[in-house]
């Protein structure tokens, strides 16, 4: 997931604009919850640690019963990899699980902030 891709992609579903959005994610990459949101990079480096990023995914209300498949069933596979790699940083993931209590100081910053948060979540899953 690069910057321009996050953007046309919540355009669409939060009819937000990209400059909105841009706020959100640096608010969120700010507060640790996903990685530096300005890249052109597409394609994770070989040793990307996608272990330690599911694990810490685990405990998702939502979606941590579809790490667990990743982690536990042997479903996960790596990415197919983009075309781009600005080499400054990788493209963009969640770094760390939001508690219910971050998911509340993050809708009172801005109540689309757990939409942009989830949409990096569930990207990476995919």
């Amino acid at each position: 997931l690069n910057t321009i891709e996050m953007q046309k992609r919540l355009n669409r579903v939060l009819r937000i604009s990209p400059e909105q959005i841009m706020k959100i994610a640096e608010d969120l990459y700010n507060d640790g919850f996903i990685s530096y949101p300005r890249t052109e990079t597409d394609k994770f480096p070989n040793d990307f640690d996608y272990d330690g990023t599911l694990r810490e995914m685990h405990q998702h209300p939502q979606f941590g019963f579809y790490v667990e498949r990743l982690t536990t069933g042997g479903q996960f596979r790596r990415p197919p990899g983009g075309t781009k790699d600005d080499k400054a940083h990788p493209p963009i993931y969640p770094t760390k699980l939001a508690t219910d209590a971050q998911y509340a100081q993050m809708r009172n910053k801005n109540h689309n902030a757990p939409k942009v948060y989830e949409f990096v979540c569930r990207h990476f899953l995919a």
